[in-house]
């Protein structure tokens, strides 16, 4: 189980910190673990990090203010080819809109150990000039760039070490420490000074013990101000498995994360930043590219009035608008919190992050007078808010809430595809933080998708005396699983000829129904198709008997739920209902040997349910398959019970119907 603490980190009192010396002291590699072949607490491991080291301290420059310094120092034993990776450092640096604000790596040496013919240990440097950078990110003066370096001469059983110093103006939200990685991890070590005008909250998460933490439990005074600084030791972590159907890494991974809650300059009082959620959700309501871009009027107010014009309800002036924004407007993929661009410019050119997107969107439904508000949230690969204290750098995203009389809707204009109030896949995460009257007042709202996701697959068959199957189905997609499809049907047309084998395969028991659709561009509609059935792939004939897959190809072949244990919740991002009903009539000449028994499984709490009904009448055999997944997320506790769940299920779906000639 995951476990969140919050503390107020106060450098007004532990002004006197000084940092320890890294437990690694720079080249003192030993024979010993240049030898390592396996790594013995993990056998499997392509890599172990041998040890981890981060320093942090505070630097005030008059006229300049704060700066954040950070000192890195990682060593790295490579086991296998799959570790070579490790022998690249990728290090994001970050300027503000204006240039004023910026990150700079002011120091890096690194080193390259292999363990020589004679015994001998050989050294392969690299220094400041080995360090390169490329744009990643450019809009309007503000750029983000990639810092990287790759340390030489890396062969299986070389070990790797470097150490790098970057400088940071960004005080607010300090860079994350993680403890744990995705190789087993020695010993990882954070230590922070603070400077005396500086406090900080911060957050541990965690599953892992410490074996070196402060002791947190005493109150702070004056009598411990000469303690040695803020320090904390895991060892011994083991390597972070990505396990499925989780939304990121990032909710689980051991780490610990920092945001100021207030400073004071000298000779000026204390200023707070991010005390409580609802100082926070008014000083950001006041943020000239947030608050200020969905209030800021004229902007839209020509396009409004033409959409809005002749049309009698709230209803109809919300779908004009949605549908106009989500259909005129391109949108670059990445995600942030604040505009880059203001409205006009942004209708002018028709193209922005998904994020202003929906800035644009919010602004234009309050244009036409509808109760429209900002919704703050994570997205899967950002990882959940935290909802005990406002650590603003969880918030990645923002989508509109918009209220109709007792009507509540959740809208993202920023898939064409999208139909209104189904949220796009990547934004159910948890809960998003809704503003309302102007920012004076905050809620959490519920992600999960109002929309029934569902399959019905209907089948009805003749088999012939060879085992070839002849007949008609159909089917109807809902909510997710329409969206899906209508994803991927999408591109199958746009895919040139010798893509579109590939698209097919994505496709797979949707590909006979590719020419006959209905509904594929009435988003708000469900999804439906017919085709001719015509296959001899789901039955072989032996003899004087023919086996039949009851299900054809709507089984479920594997159970999706491989690993024996698991620690992290299994997050399916939204419950679903698949139902496939199948008819065939049997070949003249031949009996029933052997069916499926029927079977239900369900869980206390209908959970999970999982209905196999079967049934034979003079020559026709009917099967009847349910599926509910009734909730989205399941926790770790409950995943054996999952995991036996579908194994079951795989289990049932693979069962053969047999007919014996009479």
């Amino acid at each position: 189980m995951r476990k969140y603490l919050f503390f107020i980190f106060s450098g007004l009192i532990f002004s006197q910190a000084q940092a320890q010396d890294s437990f690694m002291p720079w080249g003192a590699v030993s024979l010993d673990d240049l030898d390592m072949k396996v790594y013995p607490a993990d056998s499997s491991a392509s890599a172990v990090m041998l040890g981890s080291f981060c320093y942090i301290n505070f630097a005030y420059t008059a006229g300049q203010g704060y700066q954040v310094i950070y000192k890195i120092h990682k060593r790295v034993k490579i086991l296998k080819k799959d570790g070579f990776d490790w022998s690249t450092e990728y290090i994001p640096l970050y300027t503000n809109d204006n240039n004023q604000s910026s990150e700079r790596i002011n120091s890096l040496k690194g080193i390259t150990y292999n363990l020589g013919a004679d015994g001998s240990i050989q050294k392969t440097t690299i220094d400041e000039k080995s360090l390169f950078k490329e744009t990643t990110r450019k809009h309007r003066g503000r750029y983000n760039e990639t810092a990287k370096f790759t340390l030489p001469n890396v062969k299986e059983g070389s070990i790797i070490e470097y150490m790098y110093e970057l400088e940071s103006d960004f005080i607010v939200a300090l860079r994350p420490w993680e403890f744990q990685a995705n190789i087993p991890v020695r010993k990882s070590e954070f230590q922070v000074q603070m400077s005396p005008n500086l406090s900080y909250v911060f957050v541990i998460q965690t599953t892992l013990p410490f074996t070196v933490q402060p002791d947190l439990t005493k109150p702070i005074t004056e009598f411990n101000m000469n303690n040695i600084g803020y320090r904390w030791v895991q060892e011994n972590t083991p390597a972070f498995t990505d396990d499925d159907f989780i939304a990121t890494r990032d909710d689980y991974i051991s780490k610990i994360q920092f945001q100021l809650a207030q400073y004071v300059y000298p000779g000026n009082p204390v200023r707070e930043i991010f005390s409580t959620w609802e100082k926070t959700m008014r000083q950001l309501w006041d943020e000239y590219n947030y608050g200020g871009f969905i209030k800021r009027k004229g902007a839209t107010k020509d396009i409004v009035a033409g959409l809005i014009g002749s049309l009698a309800t709230e209803k109809e002036k919300l779908m004009a608008i949605y549908n106009y924004v989500k259909s005129n407007y391109k949108t670059n993929p990445q995600t942030g919190l604040y505009a880059t661009i203001g409205p006009k410019e942004l209708v002018e050119k028709k193209k922005g992050y998904r994020h202003e997107i929906n800035l644009l969107l919010i602004n234009m439904l309050r244009e036409a007078e509808l109760e429209a508000n900002p919704v703050l949230l994570s997205t899967r690969t950002n990882g959940r808010p935290y909802k005990n204290y406002p650590i603003i750098d969880k918030f990645n995203y923002t989508i509109a809430h918009v209220k109709i009389g007792e009507e509540e809707w959740l809208l993202d204009a920023t898939n064409p595809l999208q139909p209104l109030g189904l949220l796009p896949y990547d934004l159910l995460n948890g809960e998003g933080l809704l503003m309302v009257k102007d920012g004076k007042e905050i809620q959490w709202v519920n992600l999960q998708n109002r929309f029934k996701s569902s399959s019905l697959f209907l089948i009805q068959g003749h088999l012939d005396q060879e085992g070839n199957l002849t007949g008609n189905q159909q089917f109807v997609l809902q909510g997710y699983l329409a969206l899906r499809a209508r994803q991927m049907f999408t591109r199958y047309e746009k895919e040139n000829e010798a893509d579109q084998e590939a698209a097919s395969a994505d496709l797979k028991e949707l590909a006979p129904f590719k020419d006959s659709l209905t509904n594929l561009n009435e988003y708000e509609q469900p999804l439906k198709g017919k085709a001719l059935l015509n296959t001899d792939e789901f039955s072989e004939k032996i003899g004087d008997r023919i086996y039949l897959k009851p299900l054809l190809n709507h089984a479920l072949e594997n159970n999706p739920f491989k690993a024996p244990t698991r620690n992290t919740l299994v997050d399916l991002a939204y419950p679903y209902e698949d139902f496939v009903s199948v008819s065939i009539t049997i070949p003249d000449g031949y009996q029933v040997e052997s069916l499926p028994q029927s079977t239900r499984l369900s869980w206390q709490d209908k959970a999970v349910r999982f209905d196999y009904l079967v049934n034979a009448s003079g020559n026709t055999i009917s099967i009847s398959c349910r599926t509910f997944v009734n909730r989205a997320v399941f926790a770790a506790l409950e995943y054996p019970s999952l995991r036996d769940t579908f194994a079951k299920m795989v289990a049932k779906q693979s069962e053969q119907i047999v007919l014996k000639k009479k």
